[in-house]
């Protein structure tokens, strides 16, 4: 992209309009998006699956509230709903803190009886 097309697109207007007032009000220009060539920051993701969450379910969420300030984000995904509830579970957590934090964690959740975890580091490469 050239330096034009990426100013006309990402930078606010110079002034603004109001047609109840015909007035002009003008206004410094604004980025409305960082700079576009900034490094991307690596994720970690940790995957653990859950065998049979019923009997799971209470040491797992021991260890992810014991660990809570590690995680970002939190989704759980199970198959069926209401009557064909499915007795496996997925979690997958992004997590932040230091290399051997997350790993401690991962390595717990493997203590656990009937379930799994796998670390996984992202990144995208320029």
């Amino acid at each position: 992209m050239n330096e034009a097309f990426i100013k006309s697109k990402f930078v606010q207007k110079e002034s603004y309009e109001f047609p109840e007032n015909n007035k002009q009000i003008k206004a410094k220009k604004t980025k409305v998006f960082p700079n576009i060539n900034t490094k991307t920051m690596p994720k970690t993701v940790l995957l653990i699956l859950i065998g049979k969450r019923k009997d799971s379910a209470v040491e797992v969420q021991k260890l992810l509230t014991a660990w809570g300030c590690l995680i970002k984000t939190r989704l759980g995904i199970h198959d069926g709903i209401l009557e064909n509830c499915s007795d496996e579970g997925l979690l997958i957590l992004e997590l932040y803190g230091s290399k051997e934090q997350k790993e401690e964690l991962a390595r717990k959740m493997e203590l656990i009886q009937g379930v799994s975890s796998k670390l996984v580091d992202l990144e995208i490469i320029p």
